[in-house]
């Protein structure tokens, strides 16, 4: 009866007109997907990012935590 919605990357670039890319500068948006207790960057089953999307993500918080 009902169907599922297809799940999508919240951060995907084909879902905006203008995409929002994972930045070492923009703290804000890498705290959302970042453990306020760990510092570590959350699974992607948590996130709800893809895999590719993921992996830039975790690049960028490395590099934000690495240049302070």
């Amino acid at each position: 009866p009902y169907e599922f919605e297809s799940a999508m990357c919240i951060l995907c670039p084909r879902r905006y007109d203008i995409p929002i890319r994972p930045d070492y500068k923009n703290p804000k948006l890498l705290a959302q997907f970042v453990s306020p207790h760990t510092g570590l960057v959350y699974k992607p089953h948590i996130t709800g990012l893809c895999q590719s999307m993921q992996e830039e993500l975790e690049i960028e918080v490395k590099r934000a935590q690495d240049l302070g």
